[in-house]
């Protein structure tokens, strides 16, 4: 049985902040932080949640302020001397190998929002908190790519109905990343059986099982209002090598041509939760994803369903796709606990 298991942030070890943009549906405000796994080994198959970080793009930074004109901290000291501003650190003079780009560097200049870096930590703009990967695509003095750094590559399968779980690793975490986990087998053990899809997407499609617990206001870290994971493609070494993540540092994957949407199957452990469904992030930087598609908002129940999120019409995806699927859950009372279940993410041609 092919099991995929995530885990909460090791520690409380600093990391860059970023706010952006919104889940459309969810319209919330967040502030995000990358976040490792607990084992830190590479995610082995597609669906492995071993290594995670914050921030698929895909919640609210609208109305979000942080004090313009704040200084990064822990060695990224503005060329002479200057303070950036509007979320924007100088490209030149920095120091301890943290050069920031507009709008990089842990200072992501949406709506307002700044944040400091930590030292020899970069956020290419739209990677909210991931660092550089350690080989291959990292740019000179340890700073994050300003351009995607190669090419998306089409993947094995090349008929629909297509598993998202072939080929994207649940790694993209967000939000509250510490109060969820996220858990799932191909063969139900999760989920507590499979859901009814007939015929499954492939072999490697697999049955998760989400329980987020919203903080309470003694706990060490304020909760942001939501949580969210992305299964995202060509995952990277981030961390040294404690976690694994993409959020745009490395091209994506081409999935088979004629996808027109993404299904799954979902249900509630208790009926009535709220969550939300995408593909793609605007945020998603400088590598892209071809496919944004909006989010769907659905009140699950304690019985299997299906639900769609359409795709863009006409759109195509021979650039490749970095961020294959995501939920998000918000606006769920402190101390209470949101659990559901999702099964074969696959992407179809209706």
């Amino acid at each position: 049985m092919a099991r995929f298991g995530s885990s909460a942030h090791p520690s409380n070890s600093s990391k860059p902040w970023r706010a952006v943009a919104p889940f459309a549906a969810l319209g919330l405000i967040g502030l995000h932080q990358g976040c490792a796994s607990k084992s830190g080994t590479e995610p082995t198959g597609s669906g492995t949640s071993s290594g995670s970080s914050a921030a698929t793009g895909s919640m609210g930074a609208s109305g979000t302020t942080a004090a313009t004109g704040t200084t990064p901290t822990s060695g990224t000291t503005a060329a002479t001397g200057t303070t950036p501003t509007s979320g924007t650190t100088a490209a030149t003079g920095t120091g301890s190998g943290t050069t920031a780009a507009a709008g990089s560097s842990g200072t992501v200049a949406t709506a307002g929002a700044t944040s400091g870096s930590g030292s020899g930590t970069t956020a290419a703009a739209g990677s909210s908190g991931t660092t550089a990967p350690t080989s291959g695509t990292t740019a000179a003095s340890g700073t994050a790519p300003t351009v995607c750094p190669g090419t998306a590559t089409a993947v094995q399968n090349n008929a629909l109905p297509y598993a998202v779980d072939n080929d994207f690793a649940a790694t993209g975490y967000e939000g509250d990343y510490e109060s969820i986990t996220n858990t799932g087998d191909t063969e139900g053990t999760a989920c507590g059986g499979l859901s009814p899809a007939t015929p499954r997407a492939s072999a490697k499609a697999a049955c998760w099982k989400i329980t987020y617990t919203v903080p309470g206001p003694d706990a060490a870290m304020p909760t942001t209002g939501y949580a969210s994971v992305a299964w995202q493609a060509n995952v990277q070494s981030m961390g040294g090598g404690t976690y694994y993540n993409n959020f745009g540092v490395a091209p994506g994957v081409i999935p088979p041509a004629g996808a027109m949407e993404a299904s799954l199957w979902a249900k509630g452990a208790v009926g009535g939760e709220m969550v939300s469904f995408a593909v793609g992030s605007s945020g998603t930087a400088p590598c892209t994803d071809s496919v944004v598609a909006t989010a769907v908002t659905e009140t699950l129940t304690t019985t299997w369903q299906k639900y769609t999120i359409p795709f863009p019409a006409g759109v195509t995806y021979t650039a490749g796709q970095v961020n294959g699927f995501a939920w998000a859950v918000g606006g769920a009372p402190a101390d209470t606990t949101v659990s559901f279940y999702i099964d074969n993410v696959q992407w179809d041609a209706n």
